[in-house]
């Protein structure tokens, strides 16, 4: 039987995938303090958001040529090693 993953894992995963509701409010007061144009806050929600698009496309590109059980060995691994380190 195996564990569930760390808990240090299920912050960073709540955060990336809300991060524009988290950020929007707060626009303006990064903007503040950090001096950052609306073209760079912009570019830092996409930057938190893309991986949702590219994955994606890698995932079934991978699946495509190698096979769905090679593929799902290469995944778990990744998510694995991702969750530990």
């Amino acid at each position: 039987m195996s564990s569930p993953p760390p808990l240090s894992s299920f912050p960073i995963h709540i955060f990336v995938s809300s991060a524009t509701y988290i950020l929007g409010p707060l626009k303006s007061r990064l903007s503040r303090e950090m001096g950052t144009s609306n073209t760079e806050f912009g570019l830092l929600l996409a930057a938190l958001s893309s991986s949702g698009t590219w994955t994606p496309l890698v995932g079934g590109v991978m699946t495509a040529r190698l096979g769905t059980a090679v593929s799902s060995v290469i995944a778990t691994g990744t998510v694995f090693l991702g969750s530990h380190f």
